[in-house]
């Protein structure tokens, strides 16, 4: 390549980098709602985890797409309801990590959007049971006839690492307080305990009767056509059909046309990424109170940080957040939206305090996501009220401690380290050495000082007996509707319900509109880079380890000074 071309690409690449870093920095501050053509159907193409919140890195979106977050796709359906230009609502639910509180969540707003009397389709290309259970929601399901279904029932697991500890030389040395708090049972066991699989089958059981009776209801079909469907677990579409698991078969294309003969006119769609940016003011939505949004989202641990956006909740920037909405004299109430297994109980009990603090200027209302256990529960447990989806995962009252010692791995290596020590327990936590019985005891008594602690402000927030919490406390996780029977939620429902029931303790006609205000805020990508703030590299690179490993590393990496830890006691995911 000659010299004057090496040059000209150069200064081109240079150009185009230039221009997407200003456009990438800047395109957050840019304004202005999309135009929707009349006779519009939104389409939703609902895949991935379904974050809480949508996206604030830019390059995401520029390589994986508008990735759908739970709030946006809420929004975008609350919306079309009462915009005159949408006709109706396609979804197209694809392969997806999306909790089952979170499906709830969706399912309901589907249904709420249903009494606008707008037909509500469902392109079910391939699908297993969170797809199929979220297409029951339609109006119509509809596929392609060499499509694929799975509806093979439930299956929950759980990971041990006892048995690859032993061989690499690792061991796990841990108190647990509470006869369900089997968190350290990853480390510590090589199969599932008695205990563990009690709440384990009480889960799967509450899950699988939902999931059948939502069949059943949403296809007119008997219970035992249901569990037959079930135990059969694979269709093609054709099969699906003759079942009526849906409705009718035709590609994507085909539907398009059927939708122009039916309506006479050009069908137009408009997408998620799209019609998220249609502000409500030009619906005619003119709200005069406002009312803060907070959610705490990830992991919890101590220390000041950054803002939640990279799935930690800091102790007291959440403390300072929740601060910031209380004193806020424009906001009438306060909604709490938690998604998180916990951490830090020192953290959690930080964040606590000021949910307590809060109450006292207004109403906080929490509203639980997909998991809202330990940690998760401790922050959530002071508020006026607690609303959950019947498929959250609730509780683990408890608390455990430990460490691991690295000495026989050391021995394997061959790498030899001394100590020496002032003070009988300068080795609490040494890391090449266990517990000495001594230590053992103190460990104990300490978790059982943090464990009464943490069931006595159960028993004050929830207006119940030390004694009643205590029999339900032991670190056991209950269903959402397993919580609300035993008193540890007062409603079941989503963000939805939780916002109505703020605007009723404010006082406020629970049919007017209100400005939500989503706090903390997001920061542009330029603030991003400003502060350092882009994703952490650690936090990407473990994701290829089993997501229980993931909870755990990304958990130990923040624990500072061996602090109580009250996280949920085992990854539970349920297909």
């Amino acid at each position: 390549m000659k010299g004057w071309m090496k040059i000209g690409l150069l200064v081109l690449i240079i150009f185009v980098s230039v221009g997407t870093f200003y456009y990438l920095a800047f395109s957050s501050f840019i304004k202005g709602a999309p135009p929707i053509s009349r006779n519009s159907y939104l389409e939703l193409n609902i895949f991935g985890n379904m974050p809480e919140r949508s996206s604030v890195n830019p390059f995401a979106k520029i390589f994986a797409g508008d990735i759908p977050s739970l709030e946006g796709v809420l929004n975008c359906i609350r919306k079309a309801k009462i915009d005159p230009k949408i006709k109706g609502i396609i979804i197209r639910p694809l392969a997806s990590d999306i909790g089952w509180a979170k499906l709830d969540e969706l399912r309901a707003a589907i249904s709420d959007f249903k009494e606008s009397e707008k037909p509500v389709y469902v392109y079910l290309e391939a699908g297993g049971n969170r797809e199929y259970y979220l297409a029951l929601s339609g109006d119509v399901i509809f596929g392609p006839p060499d499509g694929t279904l799975f509806l093979n029932g439930l299956l929950a697991g759980a990971y041990f690492f006892r048995g690859t500890l032993d061989k690499i030389g690792l061991e796990a040395d841990f108190v647990a307080h509470g006869k369900y708090k089997n968190a350290p049972d990853i480390f510590t066991r090589k199969s599932m305990s008695e205990a563990q699989r009690e709440v384990v089958n009480a889960i799967l059981d509450d899950y699988f009767e939902r999931y059948i009776n939502a069949i059943a209801a949403a296809r007119n079909l008997e219970k035992s056509e249901v569990m037959a469907c079930v135990n059969q677990g694979l269709f093609g579409m054709k099969n699906a059909r003759e079942k009526h698991l849906l409705d009718t078969l035709m590609y994507y294309n085909e539907f398009k046309d059927y939708l122009k003969e039916k309506d006479g006119k050009r069908v137009r769609t408009v997408s998620y990424s799209r019609y998220r940016k249609v502000p409500y003011s030009k619906l005619g939505v003119k709200p005069k109170e406002s009312i803060a949004l907070i959610y705490a989202t990830g992991d919890i641990v101590s220390g000041i940080g950054e803002n939640l956006q990279d799935g930690l909740i800091t102790s007291e920037n959440m403390a300072n957040t929740i601060r910031k909405a209380a004193k806020n004299k424009q906001m009438k109430a306060i909604v709490l939206r938690v998604e998180s297994p916990g951490g830090s109980g020192t953290a959690s009990d930080v964040i606590w305090r000021e949910v307590v603090e809060a109450r006292k200027k207004k109403p906080v209302i929490v509203s639980m996501s997909d998991v809202a256990a330990s940690g998760g529960y401790y922050i959530s447990m002071a508020a006026d009220s607690i609303v959950a989806e019947p498929n959250s995962i609730v509780g683990s009252i408890g608390v455990f401690g430990g460490k691991f010692s690295f000495k026989r791995l050391y021995d394997k290596l061959g790498i030899h380290k001394e100590e020496i020590a002032r003070g009988e327990n300068a080795d609490l936590f040494s890391e090449i050495k266990t517990f000495s019985p001594k230590q053992r005891r103190l460990m104990k008594q300490f978790g059982d000082d943090f464990y009464h602690d943490f069931v006595s402000k159960v028993a004050e927030g929830r207006h119940m007996s030390y004694e009643d919490v205590d029999k339900i406390a032991q670190g056991r996780v209950y269903t959402g509707r397993q919580a609300l029977e035993i008193g540890l939620v007062d409603k079941l429902g989503g963000v939805k319900e939780a916002i109505q029931m703020a605007k009723k303790m404010a006082g406020i006609p629970v049919n007017e509109y209100v400005r939500v205000r989503t706090y903390p805020s997001k920061r542009s990508f330029l603030e991003r880079i400003l502060a350092g703030g882009l994703d952490a590299k650690w936090k990407a690179e473990l994701t290829t380890l089993p997501k229980p490993l993931q909870n755990y590393l990304l958990g130990f990496r923040y624990w500072k000074n061996h602090q109580p830890l009250a996280l949920l006691p085992f990854y539970l995911d349920i297909r």
